[in-house]
C-alpha cells in the first residue's frame, strides 16, 4: 500500500473526537513527547486545533518526504467542524490506525509530538468502549467474565 498525504478533513475528524468532553479524572487530552519531559494537551476550548492539526499534517508529509525522498509541504492547516460527528469508537480508532500508517516512516517518529498525541487519544478512545470500566482492574481465581456472569443471571440453574 503506498503512503499519502491525508485529507485535511481526517485531521478535522481526529480533532474534534480529541475534544470531546469525556468523565473525569481525563476531561482533558494531555501528552508527553520528546525527551519526554515536554507536555502538549488540546485546550478545553479548542484554541489550539490549528496548530495541532499544522503539527499532525507536518508529520505526514515529513514521513512521506522520508520515504520517497522527496521535501514538499504539507500546506497550511486551519481547523473546521468536520462535515459529520457520528463516528463510532471503532471508526475513529480505524482512522487514528490510518493517520499513524500514513506518518510512522521517518527514524524520529517514535519521539515525536504526533506519536504521542495520537497514543493519547487512542487511550482515550479504548477508554470509552462500552463496559471497558465495568471490567475488573486486576483478575484473580475469583474474577469472573461479564458474559458468564450473564449467563448465570439468564440460567441460575448452571453452576
Amino acid at each position: 500500500m503506498s503512503a499519502y498525504l491525508v485529507d485535511p478533513e481526517h485531521i478535522h475528524v481526529l480533532l474534534w473526537a480529541a475534544g470531546r468532553p469525556i468523565a473525569p479524572p481525563n476531561p482533558t487530552l494531555r501528552w508527553l513527547y520528546d525527551n519526554p519531559t515536554r507536555v502538549n494537551q488540546l485546550e478545553p476550548d479548542g484554541s489550539n486545533r490549528d496548530e495541532l492539526g499544522q503539527m499532525l499534517l507536518d508529520e505526514n508529509a515529513d514521513s512521506l518526504n522520508h520515504l520517497y525522498d522527496n521535501t514538499s509541504a504539507a500546506g497550511d492547516y486551519r481547523y473546521q467542524r468536520p462535515q459529520h460527528t457520528e463516528w463510532s469508537i471503532a471508526e475513529l480508532l480505524n482512522a487514528l490506525d490510518a493517520y499513524t500508517y500514513q506518518a510512522c516512516e521517518r527514524p524520529e517518529w517514535n519521539r515525536s509530538q504526533a506519536k504521542a498525541f495520537c497514543d493519547a487519544l487512542r487511550d482515550r478512545f479504548i477508554s470509552e468502549i462500552p463496559g471497558y470500566h465495568q471490567g475488573p482492574w486486576t483478575i484473580t481465581p475469583r474474577s469472573i467474565p461479564a458474559s458468564v456472569k450473564r449467563q448465570l443471571r439468564a440460567n441460575p440453574n448452571i453452576h
